[in-house]
């Protein structure tokens, strides 16, 4: 994840909260965790064409992550591509044994809803 404030992702997130009325973590706390957490702040992106139409951040920690902001433009909710990138994200976080929790069946609890 680049560490630039300018980053269209975070822009988004800017514009969503003012419209929105909610708050998210200071975009300095999110840039100081990707600066002191090299390789633990993950960004899948959608594009259609060289268009970034979706994007998701999620951050790692121990054998946890969190997802932590995303945006999809119209374009983006048009194609499902936030589905596409959580499918990405759990399929990514699942091969590097980022759990959230004691094990394999509490990681399953996390992602899908459901009796197990």
């Amino acid at each position: 994840m680049p560490q630039d404030p300018g980053h269209w992702l975070f822009q988004a997130e800017a514009k969503q909260q003012g419209q929105r009325g909610y708050r998210n973590w200071p975009l300095d706390l999110t840039l100081a965790y990707i600066h002191e957490n090299p390789g633990k702040a993950k960004l899948f992106q959608a594009f259609d064409g060289k268009e970034s139409v979706a994007a998701v951040l999620i951050l790692c920690h121990g054998t946890s992550a969190s997802y932590h902001v995303s945006h999809s433009t119209d374009q983006g909710r048009a194609l499902s591509a936030h589905n596409l990138l959580m499918w990405q994200a759990m399929n990514w976080l699942a091969t590097k044994g980022y759990t959230g929790g004691s094990g394999p069946d509490q990681y399953r609890r996390c992602l899908w809803a459901g009796p197990f």
